[in-house]
């Protein structure tokens, strides 16, 4: 997805076209975090998805995100967003002390997971960014 929406203009394209509201709505939908498991294909790819969607700092792509996560009727600005978030990050965690007992037991599936959803926090949460520093 990176390539595809790191030319110029596709963010902002893509973002008119609603796939950054699709993204907030896949990210908050209660079927979908339910479902999430560690190696979630479809959870690595919309995370890379929304992280790539927020990468060049375009103000009308990141302030379709901070709507959907300020609006009270958006699905985003739920619990199951912030949900997902952390599941995600305390699996990191315990991925992070197994590979202090057995460094062998790498597995990719996980570190492409943690991975995208850091590059995204990263993204969704620049310093630079007013709006999300407020």
């Amino acid at each position: 997805s990176e390539e595809i929406l790191n030319l110029p203009g596709r963010q902002e394209a893509f973002n008119r076209l609603g796939l950054s509201d699709l993204v907030c709505n896949m990210m908050a939908n209660k079927h979908f975090t339910k479902e999430y498991k560690g190696s979630h294909k479809m959870t690595i790819e919309m995370f890379q998805v929304a992280g790539d969607l927020l990468s060049q700092g375009l103000r009308e792509v990141q302030d379709t995100f901070i709507e959907n996560y300020y609006d009270n009727d958006s699905t985003l600005s739920s619990s199951n967003f912030l949900s997902l978030i952390k599941k995600i990050l305390k699996s990191m965690k315990s991925y992070i002390s197994s590979l202090e007992i057995n460094p062998n037991r790498i597995d990719n599936s996980s570190l492409e997971l943690y991975i995208s959803v850091l590059k995204f926090l990263q993204n969704f949460c620049e310093g630079h960014y007013r709006t999300t520093q407020e």
